[in-house]
């Protein structure tokens, strides 16, 4: 697996709809550690719009959409671990870890929802459950499919399964964020 700032992006332009969007998706790209893409305001290349500044998490769905760009066709997997304050979320597309991070609990769904909004891809979302985070699981689902989509699949993985890969530690930053990668990682998966 290989993160998203690793990866050749030399080729990949962003055109914002207007240049009163520049100073945002560079505040992004930089915090994303993503300085080869180009930012321009015509042109061709990824269209960004109003759109990023009404999502609740810029990075993810800016990663998402440069991901997109350089995997043709894959899709958009997203590992969710969720915890009382802090959720990790991590997503990745073919071998690539788009974004790994934590996100205010109260978010998760609507930073899902978003990124539905704006990508064409089938997505994947696989959601850890233990004992004590049923009911805060199942909320969270129901959410998402309120927010549906027909190419949004969702899944259980148990946390109790030994899904903790090396791989996963050195990629990922904080506790949370490398829950969510090994969640999307394990074969153990039950569909909702």
């Amino acid at each position: 697996m290989r993160k998203l700032s690793d990866v050749m992006l030399s080729r990949v332009r962003i055109v914002a709809s207007s240049p009163r969007l520049v100073p945002l998706i560079s505040r992004v790209l930089l915090e994303l550690g993503l300085k080869d893409v180009e930012v321009h305001t015509h042109g061709k290349g990824i269209e960004v719009g109003d759109w990023l500044r009404e999502v609740i998490n810029p990075e993810l769905v800016l990663a998402v959409k440069i991901a997109e760009e350089v995997v043709s066709e894959d899709d958009v997997r997203i590992g969710v671990d969720l915890g009382d304050k802090r959720t990790g979320i991590a997503v990745v597309i073919g071998d690539i870890v788009v974004y790994e991070s934590t996100v205010a609990t109260r978010y998760v769904a609507k930073t899902i929802a978003d990124l539905l909004k704006v990508t064409k891809r089938r997505v994947l979302v696989r959601v850890g459950i233990t004992p004590s985070n049923k009911e805060a699981v199942f909320k969270l689902v129901g959410e998402l499919k309120r927010a549906g989509r027909s190419k949004l699949k969702i899944e259980i993985v148990k946390e109790d399964e030994p899904v903790r890969l090396h791989l996963v530690y050195l990629l990922a930053g904080s506790e949370h964020a490398r829950s969510a990668l090994a969640l999307l990682l394990t074969r153990k998966a039950q569909p909702i």
